[in-house]
């Protein structure tokens, strides 16, 4: 049983239910066990997964796949970071991940999909191993995803003061009394909210709770 089997089993499922209930499917010695999981809304996710966590390291599998439907978009240098469902360019995905105690690097599965005229679309099947940052799902492995998200932000954010400083420099070296800071000061900080307000424009309204906050 590999990634690929597990995908086409996935697209089976999704076909012939309209959906896919979250599980867990753990190998061990040539023997799968199923764990089917159950997202409400993200604070029970969580719950589950500390469960789901905990049974794990005790069984210690020697691999498992954590398989759900979610929500996906990519990484952009001029967007901060945001979760997948709140994107504006998000799209729907049958996702896979695969961990293993031997694999330093995450391997995943996503076949992003959409329904017309009441049957499913499937586009290729993309299979990453991507630099690993961790997962809330790995036993085996620290996550350091907030360092991750923190760093791409950090670095707009620097990005957005360096653009704001060379649109505002003549003005800076010409200032010289406190009203002009002041000043200063104000369209700074009105450039800022610019830059925040754009990014909303990409931001949707939270929908934890729509296929259990995915």
């Amino acid at each position: 049983m590999g990634l690929k089997e597990i995908t086409d089993a996935a697209k089976a499922e999704l076909i012939k239910n309209s959906e896919i209930r979250p599980k867990i499917i753990a190998l061990k010695n040539g023997e799968a066990t199923f764990m089917f999981l159950e997202f409400p809304d993200s604070e029970q996710k969580e719950i589950m997964r500390q469960v789901v966590v905990k049974k794990l390291k005790e069984m210690q599998p020697d691999e498992y796949f954590f398989i759900s439907e979610a929500w996906v978009s990519r990484e952009r240098e001029d967007r901060i970071h945001r979760q997948p469902r709140r994107d504006i360019d998000r799209k729907e995905a049958i996702m896979i991940m695969e961990y293993h105690r031997e694999m330093k690097d995450c391997k995943t599965s996503q076949v992003m999909f959409e329904k017309k005229r009441n049957q499913f679309v499937f586009e290729k099947q993309i299979t990453d191993q991507l630099e690993y940052v961790g997962s809330p799902w790995d036993i085996w492995h620290e996550s350091n995803i907030g360092a991750r998200i923190n760093e791409h932000d950090q670095k707009l954010f620097r990005k957005w003061a360096k653009e704001i400083k060379d649109e505002l420099y003549g003005e800076l070296v010409a200032a010289k009394t406190p009203e002009e800071h002041v000043t200063l000061l104000k369209k700074t900080i009105q450039r800022c909210q610019e830059k925040f307000k754009e990014q909303q424009k990409t931001i949707l309204e939270d929908t934890d709770g729509e296929r259990g906050g995915r």
